[in-house]
């Protein structure tokens, strides 16, 4: 166990760096999709679209661009996360 928390202790570095790739999709994304606007990039990232609103519209670009919005979303929350958890269970270490 030690072995795979020490392991992803030296990746959080690159994770952390992989954010910052998935920053500049979600800008360019949102450049693509609408205009782009600093508070539209902020607030996407708090933004989760359930699977009623993406049935409901009939724009393919949008369903793809919400489908997207979620995945890069749920990246980002996973990567904070574990670099959360690894820090507070190695910082006495």
């Amino acid at each position: 166990m030690d072995f795979i928390v020490e392991l992803i202790k030296r990746a959080i570095p690159f994770l952390l760096l992989s954010i910052g790739a998935v920053v500049a999709i979600k800008i360019y994304m949102i450049a693509k999709m609408k205009r782009f606007d600093l508070a539209e990039v902020l607030f996407s990232f708090f933004r989760l679209y359930n699977s009623d609103e993406r049935s409901m519209s009939s724009n393919r670009k949008r369903i793809a661009f919400m489908w997207w919005n979620n995945l890069l979303n749920y990246y980002i929350y996973f990567v904070v996360g574990l670099s959360i958890l690894i820090y507070l269970v190695t910082k006495n270490a």
